[in-house]
């Protein structure tokens, strides 16, 4: 999704501003954006309060962490499967061989 150039508050601000009787040909001027832009802006935060707007970012941000932890799951996942197989990582490093530890243990349980 595009990032908006303007925070939700400057698109309340603007919005405010109409209500209050300033024209809306001059807040889009003074913004830069269409009027196009302005009417969609009214009806996507057209009587949003402000726990409505939290809420809404809280949403948003929740929505990014749990992508976020799905994302790490499967890297995990791959990773764990990788190690159960004794496949060496793809960047160089020597990792962990799977061979010694279950060596060690062995060893313990003996």
């Amino acid at each position: 999704m595009k990032k908006s150039r303007f925070t939700e508050e400057q698109i309340t601000d603007a919005l405010r501003r109409a209500d209050s009787g300033e024209a809306v040909t001059e807040i889009c001027r003074q913004m830069e954006v269409s009027r196009q832009a302005f009417y969609q802006w009214r009806s996507k935060y057209e009587g949003m309060g402000m726990m409505q707007r939290c809420l809404r970012r809280l949403e948003e941000e929740n929505h990014k962490l749990k992508r976020l932890v799905a994302d790490l799951s499967l890297e995990k996942h791959l990773l764990q499967e990788g190690l159960s197989k004794g496949v060496m990582p793809s960047n160089g490093n020597s990792g962990i061989y799977v061979g010694a530890l279950t060596n060690e243990a062995a060893r313990a349980e003996a």
